[in-house]
């Protein structure tokens, strides 16, 4: 604080007592622009403009420093005291600090008076500090108070140990509690189903403890109970802060419900759409079939020539035939099939598959299959069918060529995968191609029996296959960028994964 301009107001009787003191603080380095006054009517003039600091006898003869204290507190002022004087006992000192003094200093001690005014004038500093953070923080709450008293979604803060500490009128509108039920108690019981206490108690005493926690900065969906124990659902998302050593959370509610019923209907009109189009295509192919069966057994009936019946039989039972085919691969779309499993090599299923699929002979093929790849548990029939449809649609996407990349390997999946497979070992196969994709819109619809984005094709490919990965308690999925290619993932069970099935 070396050559700093001070303002300081000195109390004293005489002039040349002032000139001591101003001496000594500049001594220490200050630069004092300093006026004496000694009466109460003097003081009051010269607050205006405010001091930095002030130094003042004891007692003078028209005034004290006990009074200039007094008048500090009545006008609201925050101006540091230091008592400068010849003789005070230690009952007066105490008393002056009761009062309000930041320290008292004896006149045969002044070479100390420059420390003590810089520290009185850095208690102030500190103490201005923490008033404008004091006041910054109060406009902070009550800008957020009156934001989140208009926001859409309940908001509900906790801490350690009060409990809940806020509890927006959403969240009153929400959940049917008023604030003044809530407040400074734990959260659960007032939003949490009964069946999920023990989790959420946990999980709370767990974020006070470490300000961890599963949900902690995410947006996730749970039920939720209103006062009246009826349930609905909601999005979460919730978001920490320490403050003094201690957590705080802050949670923000949406109710969702109307969402969850637009999400419901849509997902009926896709399923009724979907059953229509597999109702038409069905129709479709078997009225073609009885269309022929019946046209060659009127022709047969009609015919003279046993060897022209012989032939028309011929090609009606041909169409039979096609009809028990397409039959079979309904049942197998509906229920999956009879499994017939047997523990399988991976790598020679995907060697037979490729080998057997692909014709053309500007489509190049990569194999990828490590030796310690997991055997599985599988219907050699129908994964052979899934293998060869897929390998045969990246075949059929690149008709001008291109390169198909078939790649196994190993992987362990736990608990809450994004697949919700059980946990344990699977098998993973990617197939890959460099052909001209799959436009999004078409993706969702993908494994739809009937659906298809060829011109050729029935479209049953993919659903018998989506079918035949689940019965098999495993997982299918699709990812496709047009003009660049497309890829499918596999992941089938390995042997002695688990012994539950679908």
């Amino acid at each position: 604080m070396g050559n700093e301009k001070v303002r300081v107001l000195l109390i004293e009787d005489t002039t040349a007592n002032a000139g001591l003191l101003v001496d000594e603080l500049r001594k220490s380095g200050l630069d004092p622009l300093w006026h004496r006054i000694d009466n109460e009517e003097e003081f009051l003039a010269q607050l205006k403009p405010t001091p930095d600091i002030i130094l003042s006898e004891y007692r003078t003869q028209n005034f004290s420093a006990l009074r200039a204290l007094e008048l500090l507190k009545q006008k609201g002022l925050d101006i540091p005291l230091v008592i400068v004087t010849s003789n005070i006992s230690k009952a007066a000192a105490l008393d002056s600090y009761k009062q309000g003094a930041e320290a008292y200093i004896l006149k045969d001690c002044l070479s100390s008076l420059g420390v003590v005014v810089e520290r009185a004038l850095g208690q102030k500093k500190l103490r201005e500090e923490k008033n404008a953070a004091i006041m910054a923080l109060e406009e902070s709450e009550k800008l957020f108070r009156a934001t989140a008293e208009a926001a859409p979604d309940a908001i509900i803060c906790i801490e350690e140990p009060d409990g809940i500490y806020f509890w927006n009128r959403r969240a009153e509108e929400m959940l049917g509690y008023s604030s003044s039920e809530v407040m400074g108690k734990a959260l659960h019981p007032f939003v949490v189903p009964e069946r999920y206490y023990e989790r959420a108690v946990k999980g709370v005493h767990e974020f006070f403890r470490t300000g961890r926690g599963p949900n902690i900065g995410k947006i996730v969906e749970f039920e939720a109970k209103r006062k009246d124990n009826s349930e609905f659902p909601i999005e979460l998302s919730i978001s920490s802060i320490k403050v003094d050593g201690k957590w705080k959370a802050v949670g923000f509610i949406r109710d969702i419900t109307e969402r969850k019923r637009a999400e419901e209907e849509r997902l009926k009109i896709q399923k009724l759409e979907a059953l229509s189009l597999l109702a038409g295509g069905i129709a479709h192919d078997f009225n073609n079939m009885l269309t022929t069966i019946l046209g060659n057994a009127e022709s047969a009936d009609q015919e003279k020539d046993p060897a022209e019946v012989h032939k028309k039989l011929i090609e009606a039972e041909r169409v039979i035939l096609r009809a028990k085919n397409l039959s079979q691969q309904l049942m197998t779309f509906a229920k999956g099939g009879t499994i017939n499993k047997k523990t399988l090599s991976v790598s020679a299923l995907i060697e037979e598959a490729v080998f057997t699929s692909i014709k053309a002979e500007n489509i190049k093929y990569d194999l990828i299959c490590p030796e310690q790849t997991w055997p599985i548990d599988a219907d050699e029939v129908e994964m052979s069918q899934v293998l060869s449809n897929i390998i045969l649609n990246a075949e059929q996407a690149m008709p001008n060529g291109g390169r198909i990349e078939v790649k196994c390997s190993n992987e362990s999946l736990g608990k809450g995968n994004p697949f919700q497979l059980e946990e344990g070992r699977y098998v993973k196969v990617s197939i890959k191609d460099t052909g001209h994709g799959i436009p999004k819109e078409d993706l969702k619809r993908l494994f739809e029996p009937y659906f298809t984005t060829k011109q050729r094709g029935k479209g049953l490919g993919l659903a018998i296959a989506y079918s035949i990965i689940r019965s098999h308690a495993g997982f299918i999925t699709v990812e496709s960028k047009v003009n660049v290619g497309t890829t499918f993932y596999i992941y089938l069970p390995a042997v002695n994964t688990f012994t539950s099935r679908m």
